[in-house]
């Protein structure tokens, strides 16, 4: 499984990541750091990179916050960046009611 990243700009530059060890939903850019990005799996964890070189390079792994999901789900796990870029927020269901968490990366 990989995630592939175009260059809008360049087309002929792409990336892939591929760290994660069931597919990816849902993939979100942070707000002011152009060159990170993060990832939601569907095995529970979101992994986030960095594009800032030629390969990207895995960060952290966050595990805990979002729930594991079969590829064919309805359901999400998607993870959002705060404007300030310092956490993201997850939408996560426990024993029937949503909650939403807020997992700070830099801690």
């Amino acid at each position: 499984m990989a995630v592939k990243v175009v260059n809008t700009n360049d087309n002929v530059q792409i990336m892939y990541l591929r760290e994660h060890s069931r597919s990816v939903k849902h993939v979100t850019f942070h707000p002011t750091d152009t060159y990170l990005v993060a990832a939601s799996g569907t095995d529970g964890t979101i992994y986030v990179y960095s594009l800032s070189s030629q390969q990207p390079s895995l960060i952290k792994k966050v595990e805990g916050v979002i729930q594991a999901l079969e590829p064919d789900d309805d359901a999400t796990s998607k993870a959002a960046w705060h404007p300030d870029g310092q956490a993201f927020a997850a939408v996560t269901r426990t024993k029937g009611m949503h909650k939403q968490l807020l997992y700070a990366v830099h801690n």
